[in-house]
């Protein structure tokens, strides 16, 4: 009997561990210069991948659209860098990552009002790879409005198998950070964010040029799990599981 609890407590304890490594808080950060005098600190990423991190953005300064949050992606003096308005650039082996380069969609008519909300922002940064190609998604609530960015950028070649990952920013302060990686889908599949309940996302679509942004992201729908429901639902089971074990061990020395 003391062996099979014994082997339940390990089975919990190894079930407990992986649930716990999928979602990770990073630390709150000021950045009240430019990009580079601050960041939430790195999380390590290894091939295709399937990442989130949920913030709430209050830029110092709404008068440029730039003083908001950044995401970079490195490895050594290679960067991607991928700022809150939709625009990008790359660095030593990634300078094919440019603001042209990476098409981008959802993009908002009016930047000043945008700019605005951004001083009081909740906002979700989806980052996909697949091979060579990243996708950013950004889902954010600012003065009432949702919007979704989405950009997907051209083949980047030597884009190093294991990259750092981080938010960065200027002029903005940047709370409630939290880094996810997402559940895996399917056998063979690349991990993708689970969906949450009312449905998947909703891409935003705008056509090249500026033209009117046709849809607006549907307020709740698509944002990925931050890591706290997850952990504590698979916390649940594991536990259930585990007391059924010593149950059936207990009634089977005790017949």
């Amino acid at each position: 009997m003391k062996k099979k609890f014994f082997a339940v407590a390990l089975a919990t304890t190894m079930a407990l561990s992986t649930v716990m490594t999928a979602s990770a808080a990073t630390a709150d950060v000021d950045i009240p210069g430019g990009i580079g005098t601050g960041n939430t600190g790195d999380e390590v990423v290894t091939g295709d991948f399937d990442v989130t991190y949920t913030f709430h953005n209050a830029s110092h300064d709404t008068s440029a659209n730039w003083n908001n949050f950044v995401v970079e992606l490195y490895e050594g003096t290679n960067f991607v860098t991928m700022r809150a308005d939709a625009f990008g650039w790359g660095a030593g082996d990634y300078t094919t990552v440019l603001d042209k380069a990476t098409t981008w969609t959802g993009q908002p008519e009016d930047w000043a009002s945008w700019a605005a909300g951004m001083a009081d922002a909740d906002v979700t940064v989806n980052v996909k790879r697949s091979g060579n190609v990243l996708t950013f998604t950004y889902d954010i609530k600012a003065g009432g409005t949702d919007y979704q960015f989405v950009g997907v950028t051209p083949e980047i070649p030597n884009l190093a198998e294991t990259l750092n990952i981080h938010l960065t920013g200027e002029k903005v302060n940047l709370t409630n950070v939290k880094y996810t990686v997402n559940t895996p889908g399917a056998a063979g599949e690349n991990p993708t964010t689970a969906a949450t309940a009312g449905g998947e996302n909703q891409t935003t679509a705008a056509t090249a040029g500026g033209e009117k942004t046709t849809t607006a992201a549907t307020a709740g729908k698509g944002t990925p799990q931050t890591g706290d429901v997850a952990p504590i639902a698979a916390l649940g089971a594991v536990a259930v599981i585990a007391c059924a074990g010593v149950v059936v061990s207990r009634k089977k020395v005790t017949e």
